[in-house]
């Protein structure tokens, strides 16, 4: 069902079978800073990668962004999806290979768990609340400075040969909780695992591990909460 679902979403979006899709999930507001995500990927573009970016969500900076795009010809390999019910989103999970959260600042962001969820490794910006406790640099994902375009370029430069499926896995001290969970029913004890071997981002391999560290601890990212919180106009300027 998930490969029918990869598949059919593609098709509909007119990315091909082997080509990276990087997915947004989130409302189109400045706090979610979509202007430097726009920004980060026609710099990205620039350099040759072949890949699409979807954003999934709709507000009130939709009308600019579509023009930034095509004011530095982005349209072929961007997709405003719009907004999209919950129930639609699995479709998306399954077409995509990369979650791009690059908020200024989230106090959690339970897209990256629902991305996780369903097998995808995260770019998230350090003023994302879970990207402290779930996406470990090299192993689930990668953390960028918030507001570094260059940074998320970089961490967005991905190794396309080399994304293979995930495997979810729930976290020792989950496993009694799972137990009694139906499918679907208990997202925390589901945490990503990347197959060995299999996907790379910046040319980093993901391991098999969990989100949560070997001693049961989780990984801190640093964050500036001077950054996170501030207000400011995201909007590119080149």
């Amino acid at each position: 069902a998930r490969l029918a679902a990869r598949k059919r979403l593609r098709t509909a979006l007119g990315v091909p079978p082997h080509k990276p899709l990087f997915l947004f999930v989130g409302k189109l507001i400045d706090i979610k800073e979509p202007f430097l995500l726009l920004a980060a990927w026609a710099d990205l573009k620039k350099t040759g990668t072949e890949a699409h970016l979807c954003l999934v969500g709709d507000g009130p900076l939709r009308a600019a962004l579509t023009a930034y795009s095509t004011e530095n010809a982005l349209t072929s390999d961007l997709t405003f999806a719009g907004f999209q019910n919950q129930a639609a989103l699995p479709d998306y999970h399954a077409a995509a290979d990369v979650l791009v959260l690059p908020s200024r600042s989230e106090t959690f962001g339970i897209v990256v768990l629902e991305a996780m969820h369903a097998g995808l490794p995260v770019i998230a910006s350090a003023g994302v609340g879970a990207a402290e406790d779930l996406v470990l640099p090299g192993r689930t994902g990668a953390v960028f400075p918030t507001g570094d375009r260059a940074a998320l370029a970089f961490a967005a430069d991905l190794q396309p040969e080399r994304i293979g499926p995930a495997e979810i896995v729930p976290p020792a001290h989950m496993e009694a909780d799972d137990k009694h969970a139906g499918p679907g029913e208990h997202p925390f004890g589901h945490l990503i695992r990347g197959r060995a071997g299999g996907a790379s981002l910046a040319g980093v391999e993901f391991q098999h591990v969990h989100a949560f560290g070997p001693d049961g601890g989780c990984q801190k990212q640093q964050r500036n909460e001077k950054a996170a919180h501030g207000r400011h106009d995201s909007r590119p300027t080149t």
